[in-house]
Formats: structure tokens, sequence, C-alpha cells
């Protein structure tokens, strides 16, 4: 479920406002040295939620606190950033041997089956999300909100969903460039077509 911006900046604003109050009565046993581990955390908690709008990630113990990905740039905004990159780029440059032409950026063909299996199971899902939940003009999802939205209201089934996670998961990993094993790169191969396939048949 995608909740509005407005929405999460009230949630944020909520759940800073509370643990300020709770540390608030908490301070004058923090003082006066009888803290316990539970105070610990919930400065830490604090500390992460205050500092999430200024960087785009804070991360500690295990727990994530993030900003979303920006949307992409229109394309009338792509000419005055491409003059940006270049500005940029030509100052780092100065450091490279050679600068690659656009068709020599290449992946190996295993490589390159997992990005075009991930982009249409993608591609698919936002379909599906779009013709049954919100118009075509929604921000692109996450593979987790799409599917669970999808089930909740009934276009595709759990076990179906399994599936999705699977190929999708190995997929990423080449698009986050990790190493992905023979076995790995099989199972999508058998798997991917048929679950694309089976995607593109609900309507």
């Amino acid at each position: 479920m995608k909740f509005p911006n407005w929405f999460r900046m009230c949630w944020w604003g909520f759940l800073l406002v509370l643990l300020t109050v709770t540390l608030y009565f908490r301070y004058s046993d923090v003082i006066s040295g009888k803290a316990v581990p539970f105070d610990a955390f919930i400065v830490l908690i604090w500390i992460a939620l205050a500092l999430v709008p200024v960087f785009s990630e804070v991360e500690f113990w295990g727990f994530k606190f993030k900003q979303q990905l920006p949307p992409a740039p229109p394309d009338s905004k792509l000419p005055e950033l491409k003059q940006k990159a270049d500005q940029v780029l030509s100052r780092e440059l100065e450091r490279a041997l050679a600068v690659p032409k656009p068709d020599e950026i290449k992946v190996d063909p295993d490589t390159e089956f997992l990005f075009a299996t991930r982009h249409n199971i993608e591609k698919e899902l936002n379909r599906l999300w779009s013709r049954h939940i919100v118009p075509a003009d929604f921000k692109v999802l996450g593979i987790i909100q799409a599917t669970d939205g999808l089930i909740n209201n009934g276009i595709i089934d759990s076990s179906l969903v399994n599936v999705i996670k699977d190929v999708y998961s190995i997929c990423s990993l080449a698009v986050h460039g990790k190493p992905v094993s023979r076995e790995k790169v099989d199972f999508v191969k058998h798997v991917g077509p048929k679950l694309i396939a089976s995607l593109k048949a609900i309507e």
C-alpha cells in the first residue's frame, strides 16, 4: 500500500513527538544514572528519525530508515540535466584514461537476460496495478507493495507471487552487480518466460 506524502510526513512527526515526550519523562532517570537499555534504544530511534529528513538513509543495529528514491526526471528537464552532468563529469574524467562509447558498455548474455526478465516482471505488475487499482500515471511501486496490493484486490494468487519473488530476487542480484550462480541463471531461464507469459495473460 502506498501512502501519500502528507500522511508519511504526519506519521513521521507523530513518532518523533511521541519519542520526544517519552524521553522527556525518562530524562530525570537518565540524568540520575537510573537509565535502562530501553532508554538507549529510544534515544537511538529518536536520533534516526530526526536525521531521516537530512540524510537519504540512516542505519544502525539492523534497522534502516531511508527516504524514497526520487522519481525519474521529466523529459523536459533532460537537456538542462545533461548540461549539468557534463560539467560535473568533465572534472571527474580528467582522471580517466579513456571514455567508453555507449555501445562499448555491455554485459554478458546471462546478465542481460536477467535484466530483461526483471524489467518485464515490473512492467506487467505496473500494468496490472494501473488497470485494477490506480490510474496509469502512478509512481513506480516496489515489488512488495505491488504484489501485496494485487493479492489484496484478488488480481493474482499468492502462490504466483511466491514465484515472482523467487525470480525477481535472483534477477536483482545481477541488477545490483552481484555474482549469480549458473544454477540461479538456469532457474530463471526455465521459470522466467513462463512467469512473464502468465502475467501477460492476466487481464
